[in-house]
């Protein structure tokens, strides 16, 4: 365990002088002496090989990761106190995949030539053991589950099921008989209008027993390619990033449109309320708000992350000038998106989550309102004496 105090927090003028305070501590991190090191077990086979006169290069690498005595630090209950709660091990889990790369550069002519770069990532992740009687864990690396009504559960992760996946209802439609509302027992105030959730048990009532895994922050997919030309003096380089079949839980719709902390409405929430699976605004809803698929989406995105063009001055113009080379460019980062994604960057980090940073995992694919990849755009030179 780790003790710390401050001025005005610990420390304490417990003789009553009113001019020195007596250094004074309190418990800052829970310890846990049973915490071991988190172990992993690495397979991988890989290929590598040039073709074409070394024109073209390929590697391929393909592995296997276990991962034992996973190490989190789940939330304490409030008697527990302010303290940071010990990390603990919680269970083991599997990621299977590949990675390649491929670049192929050709030149044309003594004017012209180009490169072509392309890199694909894929894996599969699944949680494979949790300890204790349970075989599952919830994670909550953004505090999201304090703004979601009844306690809601936004992220789990479960045996079988990759790790933080999604969790909550799935929608079913708008409530739109007396039925239908009397049917959801167990999820807050509902009302006529709202989002009606699936009866997964089947028991005829909504409750705590229809929430389920529904949805996957982890892409099937991810890649970067690189296109570069050359013709005489100029030069354009382009790069393209993408990731495919991940999903995004739209965090801050609880604000947008539910209107959490008394928030303003989106205008699309406006126009479409009331209409498929858009449910009506009503601040007595307390049950549409749960975590549900409402909130996910598609994540996946197309993006050119930099586009840069050049010009080499001639070195004719340079001699006598004590420069051996100088090169003009414009240059634009993250001027392209294609996203089917609503939200303002279907690209979530999840870095630097928590205290140290220390549960991305347990933030993935959930969009807070985070700050978009800026637009830029440089101009510059390069010299070379």
């Amino acid at each position: 365990s780790i003790y710390g105090g401050a001025v005005g927090n610990t420390f304490y003028d417990i003789n009553g002088t009113n001019s020195s305070a007596a250094t004074g501590y309190s418990l800052t991190s829970f310890g846990n002496p049973d915490t071991k090191w988190e172990t992993s077990k690495n397979k991988n086979i890989g290929f590598d090989a040039s073709f074409m006169k070394n024109a073209l290069n390929v590697v391929l690498d393909v592995y296997s990761r276990s991962t034992e005595n996973l190490l989190y630090n789940p939330a304490l209950p409030g008697t527990a106190g302010a303290a940071a709660p010990p990390f603990v091990n919680v269970g083991s889990m599997l990621n299977n995949g590949w990675d390649l790369s491929t670049n192929y550069r050709k030149k044309i002519n003594k004017d012209l030539g180009f490169n072509l770069g392309l890199t694909l990532s894929h894996y599969k992740n699944e949680v494979k053991k949790v300890s204790g009687n349970s075989d599952f864990f919830f994670t909550d690396g953004t505090g999201l589950n304090s703004r979601i009504p009844n306690a809601g559960i936004s992220v789990i992760s479960k045996v079988g099921y990759p790790i933080s996946s999604f969790n909550g209802y799935l929608v079913d439609g708008l409530i739109t008989t007396e039925a239908e509302l009397k049917a959801h027992t167990g999820t807050g105030a509902a009302a006529i209008g709202g989002l009606k959730f699936k009866d997964v048990s089947g028991d005829g009532k909504i409750d705590g027993n229809d929430i389920v895994v529904n949805g996957n922050p982890h892409p099937k997919l991810t890649g970067g390619m690189n296109i570069g030309v050359n013709y005489k003096n100029f030069d354009l380089n382009s790069f393209w990033f993408g990731s495919y079949g991940n999903e995004i839980f739209t965090g801050y719709w609880i604000q947008s449109y539910f209107m959490n902390f008394n928030a303003n409405v989106l205008n699309n929430i406006l126009e479409n309320q009331g209409t498929g699976n858009y449910p009506k605004i009503n601040a007595n809803d307390r049950s549409s708000a749960n975590a549900s698929d409402f909130y996910i989406q598609d994540g996946s995105y197309l993006r050119m992350t930099n586009l840069q063009l050049g010009y080499t001055l001639p070195s004719k113009l340079l001699s006598g000038k004590g420069i051996s080379k100088a090169r003009l460019y414009v240059q634009g980062q993250n001027l392209l998106t294609f996203t089917k994604y609503f939200g303002v960057d279907p690209a979530i980090s999840n870095a630097n989550i928590g205290s140290g940073g220390n549960v991305n995992d347990g933030a993935m694919g959930i969009d807070n309102g985070n700050y978009p990849s800026n637009k830029i755009l440089n101009l510059g030179v390069n010299i070379e004496f």
